[in-house]
């Protein structure tokens, strides 16, 4: 999956237009994995994958980028690719 970011986003010195997140190679392990590192961190969501700070959690993880990359995202952008998260795993067949 890509996202445009709506402006170029500089982070860390580097400025970035679009990211490539590989949410199809996520798997249920991955999932559990960052359940229990969202749960250990003190969160708590009655349905995770529509939580945007899951969603950062699971970025962080498909991307391999620092959850503080996507914190320091403009809101439109933050709520805009959390969504698209969201989404892409509430999506059937």
């Amino acid at each position: 999956m890509k996202y445009e970011f709506s402006k170029p986003y500089e982070f860390e010195g580097v400025k970035h237009t679009e990211l490539d997140i590989p949410m199809e190679g996520i798997t249920g392990r991955d999932i559990s994995a960052v359940k229990k590192q969202f749960t250990d961190a003190g969160n708590y969501a009655a349905v995770p994958i529509m939580d945007y700070d899951f969603c950062v959690f699971l970025l962080a993880r498909a991307t391999k980028k620092p959850m503080e990359f996507f914190y320091g995202l403009p809101a439109q952008d933050y709520c805009s690719l959390c969504q698209r998260v969201s989404t892409f795993l509430m999506k059937s067949g």
